[in-house]
């Protein structure tokens, strides 16, 4: 029976992924692609594995780790000016987990500009700033996980997009779903995103009054095999904005003799427009009592994004 359920979820995947992404629509960025926190990033953006509050904006089945109560917050610069921030909350009732995250990627002060276009007037062609704007994209999170066995987990999570351009704003919801089941040795998790067709992200205001974009369905199937001290970990993303299919793998190691740190090292593939790019991740998480520290180092053939630094902190009872 649990089999049957598994894969009627994987059905119910794909079906997903060909209503919503075989059209040549624009898409929605997700600020979630960035990652939601640095311990998943070091995992070379591996999902579903994290164990405190951050893991619904990855699995909302992994919640089933949060044993009472969680916290977790992230938050990285690119480029000097993209701010991109996080913030998850997690609790245990007796009916299951319930958790809310909040995320953002954004700029406040964008240079507005103006041009006269008259010869006469302007002929050197000069453009004169005029004030600035703001850019923001975010994701709100409500989520729900159950157990329906000790090693069979379920999740499902409300999701409500915003985008705000100067004075355009859009606005969208949707919903992911996920499973969860853990093994002696073998754990693996499947997440399937923005499954509902149709509820896409509307514009209102200036020239995008009335357009659309659509929220790029994602199917996310990812796996975790424990040798010991070390973790292998392996993941299959199809969909997203760019309609490809990516894989990452990963490896983490705890030391017997200190087991409050945890290496580990990754490698992700991402899509850029149409085609694959790769990078390369270092990672180190330490755990103190019910605080978990993570950083991670990621090395990117883009000049910008080269040697880029990420911290996060999790709290968990």
């Amino acid at each position: 029976m649990k089999k049957h359920i598994i894969l009627l979820i994987l059905i119910l995947g794909l079906i997903t992924l060909f209503a919503k992404n075989s059209d040549a629509q624009a898409r929605f960025f997700m600020p979630t692609e960035v990652g939601s926190s640095a311990e998943m990033i070091a995992r070379g953006n591996i999902e579903g594995f994290s164990n405190t509050a951050e893991v619904l904006l990855e699995n909302p089945a992994s919640l089933h780790t949060i044993k009472h109560f969680s916290v977790s917050a992230f938050t990285t610069t690119f480029m000097d000016e993209v701010t991109y921030q996080a913030v998850s909350i997690a609790l245990k009732t007796k009916k299951g987990v319930i958790g809310a995250a909040y995320m953002s990627a954004g700029v406040d002060d964008i240079t507005k500009t103006y041009q006269d276009q008259d010869e006469i007037t302007n002929p050197l062609g000069i453009i004169i700033p005029v004030g600035t704007f703001k850019y923001s994209t975010e994701v709100a999170k409500l989520s729900y996980q159950f157990s329906q066995t000790k090693r069979l987990h379920w999740g499902i999570s409300g999701d409500y997009y915003v985008t705000t351009i100067d004075t355009v704003r859009g606005t969208g919801y949707n919903m992911d779903a996920g499973v969860k089941y853990d093994g002696k040795k073998l754990d693996m998790a499947l997440a399937i995103k923005n499954f509902l067709p149709g509820y896409d992200v509307s514009y209102t205001g200036g020239e995008s009054d009335g357009k659309e974009e659509v929220l790029p369905a994602e199917i996310v199937f990812v796996s975790r095999y424990t040798l010991g001290p070390i973790n292998l970990f392996g993941q299959i993303k199809s969909g997203g904005r760019y309609d490809l299919v990516t894989k990452s793998g990963a490896i983490s190691y705890k030391p017997g003799f200190f087991p409050w740190i945890e290496f580990t090292a990754g490698y992700k593939e991402f899509g850029v427009l149409d085609t694959i790019e790769t990078n390369t991740t270092l990672g180190v998480g330490l755990t103190l009592e019910n605080v978990k520290f993570n950083y991670a180092l990621e090395s990117s053939e883009h000049i910008e994004f080269d040697k880029k630094h990420y911290f996060s902190v999790g709290i968990k009872f």
